[in-house]
């Protein structure tokens, strides 16, 4: 659905929309029953931390792709440095939360530094307005079909890993950019490197 809302109303409306926790919210159930109340608590606590690597993922889809027109499979490169970049990213906020959490950082307090954080990303990525044009071709039901099945895998493993006894990675699995990145590569196979 938010492939087809940039395709219909452009990045703006549709990015957005994209931006709905269409994959936290039934992660959190599910962690919720498998792992109880305590691993809830902590794995939504570092939700606004894998937000801000998710923005700071969506940033490289912004920042890069302007930089490669003259060079061969600027989609491939894209998508691999986005994807290494969210990894390292969450790496080094999985250990800062865990480290603030054994010091005795409440999940509360780590989940406003986070939404800080991401406010500040927010803020500064987007201080001056760029183009978000609509898309012209549309999307097939294959690639959309693929989105939601990459969604469901990552919440079906933030389930498992909460029930494993690892929260903080769950919380970590459930915002992993599935929809994001199926919405990035398909949008520039279907219209070209400007709509995503």
């Amino acid at each position: 659905m938010v492939t087809v809302a940039i395709e219909k109303w452009g990045g703006l409306t549709g990015g957005i929309l994209g931006t709905i926790p269409s994959t936290i919210v039934p992660a959190a159930a599910g962690m919720y029953m498998v792992g109880g109340e305590a691993a809830l608590i902590e794995s939504m606590a570092i939700i606004p931390l894998g937000m801000l690597v998710n923005g700071i993922f969506l940033t490289v889809w912004i920042i890069l792709p302007p930089h490669l027109s003259q060079r061969e499979n600027p989609l491939l490169i894209t998508t691999i440095t986005a994807l290494f970049i969210w990894t390292l990213s969450a790496i080094i906020l999985l250990k800062f939360a865990g480290f603030a959490l054994n010091n005795d950082l409440s999940p509360v307090n780590l989940g406003l530094i986070g939404l800080v954080m991401l406010l500040f990303l927010s803020i500064t990525v987007n201080w001056k307005a760029t183009k978000t044009p609509k898309g012209k071709h549309p999307v097939s039901p294959l690639v959309l079909t693929c989105r939601g099945l990459a969604a469901a895998i990552a919440i079906g493993i933030a389930v498992w890993l909460s029930g494993q006894g690892q929260p903080l990675i769950a919380g970590i699995a459930a915002v992993f950019p599935a929809i994001f990145l199926t919405s990035m590569v398909a949008l520039w196979m279907a219209q070209g490197p400007t709509v995503p």
